[in-house]
């Protein structure tokens, strides 16, 4: 009696392994046949881990590789960025209308963009509008920006990105999850003048962030076009005031008309609080003579700069090279 019921209890054992096995291939091979990508242009792409499906009424949801609804057929369309993030568009409209989206279907980048692009599996170009402008936001597939920039233009061919920001140009490289940038050449309107600043890999290596170079930039310049154009004193909540006197010396330059000028290094030097940034230029301009002729003079200026509570850059200490050896001559 015990023998059949031990011959009993094995029988029904292995046909439960059977039946757990036939359920597990079946499963495995409908997960399989859903990640598919689907040959219909109209289709949005899955990921590798979530299919995209339409609903009666339209529109677009997701769902996991189990069947399970993630997300609603509530978008008018949808595309796998990665396995946690969803590129939408939250109506029909025109322009202007996607985001991205989580798959709990919570929203993670607002709706401003016209177009998403993969240019590389984690390199996505998202074109909106600024001020009217196009632009270009750089995205990761997590959701997360590249850079901190609204391009004017971006292309990556055969690994090289290019970009541009007005007349300026960037040429880098993209590195696990930043781009190494190997070559910058910016420009920056000062009046009718430009002052310029060309940098290769190896000077780029110990400096911070484009973004940063290109406020510096920006810094440069306006005082620039204080010294030489308007002489209209700058704000002074950008001005330190231990060296306010110093840097104020635009009478320096009275009757001087600029020509270009250029950075030609930056350095940065860490203190206690926030690191100062020394800016070093090569101007070039004219001024008249003791014979009332204009003459073409070269000089050296570098300027001091941190950064306030804010953020922004504070004006901590000028210097021109020019004076300071004629005032050595003086003494």
């Amino acid at each position: 009696m015990m023998n059949r019921r031990f011959k009993l209890l094995v029988l029904v054992l292995l046909t439960a392994v059977l039946v757990l096995s036939a359920a597990i291939a079946s499963l495995a091979f409908s997960g399989s046949s859903s990640r598919k990508k689907t040959d219909d242009p109209e289709t949005p792409e899955n990921g590798a881990d979530i299919t995209l499906f339409p609903g009666q009424n339209g529109l677009w949801g997701a769902r996991a590789a189990n069947g399970r609804v993630l997300i609603e057929p509530t978008w008018y369309y949808l595309r796998a960025m990665s396995d946690t993030v969803l590129i939408a568009r939250r109506n029909d409209g025109t322009i202007d209308s996607f985001g991205l989206i989580r798959i709990s279907g919570e929203q993670l980048v607002p709706f401003l963009y016209s177009s998403f692009e993969m240019q590389a599996p984690d390199f996505w170009v998202a074109a909106l509008t600024e001020n009217g402008k196009r632009k270009y936001h750089l995205y990761h597939a997590d959701g997360t920006r590249w850079a901190d920039v609204s391009w004017d233009s971006v292309s990556l061919t055969n690994g090289i990105l290019t970009a541009s920001l007005g007349s300026s140009s960037y040429t880098g490289r993209l590195s696990e999850r930043r781009i190494v940038w190997t070559d910058i050449r910016e420009e920056y309107p000062v009046s009718l003048y430009t002052l310029t600043m060309d940098l290769n890999e190896t000077k780029l290596r110990s400096l911070p962030a484009v973004q940063t170079l290109h406020k510096l930039g920006e810094a440069a310049a306006d005082y620039l076009e204080y010294l030489f154009i308007t002489r209209e004193e700058p704000d002074l909540a950008y001005i330190s005031a231990e060296n306010r006197s110093e840097i104020l010396a635009a009478h320096l330059y009275k009757g001087c008309q600029l020509k270009d000028a250029e950075i030609s290094r930056i350095t940065v030097r860490e203190t206690d609080s926030y690191p100062e940034y020394l800016v070093q230029m090569q101007v070039r301009f004219r001024e008249l003579d003791f014979d009332g002729e204009l003459k073409l003079v070269r000089t050296g200026i570098t300027l001091r700069l941190t950064r306030n509570a804010a953020g922004d850059f504070v004006y901590t200490g000028y210097s021109d090279t020019r004076l300071k050896a004629a005032e050595g001559i003086l003494r």
